[in-house]
């Protein structure tokens, strides 16, 4: 891998202006090329490796680009959730269900979550192919039964009172 592909994921040598900016690049890349990255085995070697790696460092350790790594994920998700089989559980299991749960300190972070993966509803097979692949793999967690355990336990607060992260919880047991 070349140097400046390296330095590009560097997140913590970065001002937070220069890693939204890349962050909104990847983005836009992704969008514009769609599933044809695939096509391309070195850079899906530096998505596999780096960008993934890049962002769930920033979903972890960067409350305030969170939505954006969660956007950049989605996209992954949408167009090579199939090269992405390992990426995909490590993310459930360390951001979404930390996030979830508390762990990532930062107020907004189980709203931006959720709303994450309302947006993953619009990904046909998604939840399905979520089930299939980690949940009957034996060599993989269980990340919906964990989702699903989660959401149900935390979708209704019985003596609480009801917040936008119970609705948003409650949308995603629908």
């Amino acid at each position: 891998k070349s140097k400046s592909i390296q330095n590009f994921f560097s997140w913590k040598l970065k001002p937070m202006k220069v890693r939204k900016l890349g962050l909104r690049l990847v983005d836009t890349a992704l969008r514009i090329s769609g599933d044809s990255i695939a096509n391309y085995a070195p850079i899906m070697v530096v998505i596999q490796d780096d960008l993934c790696k890049y962002l769930i460092q920033t979903m972890l350790n960067e409350p305030k680009l969170l939505s954006n790594a969660l956007q950049v994920f989605k996209l992954l998700i949408t167009y090579h959730r199939a090269e992405l089989k390992m990426p995909i559980e490590v993310v459930f299991n360390a951001v979404y269900l930390r996030a979830l749960s508390g762990s990532i300190k930062h107020s907004e972070s189980v709203i931006e979550v959720l709303e994450n993966l309302s947006d993953l509803h619009s990904i046909p097979t998604f939840w399905s192919e979520l089930y299939i692949n980690y949940d009957c793999d034996p060599r993989c967690s269980n990340v919906m039964e964990n989702l699903c355990k989660f959401l149900t336990k935390n979708t209704f607060p019985i003596f609480m009172r009801s917040e936008k992260k119970h609705i948003l919880g409650h949308t995603q047991m629908l």
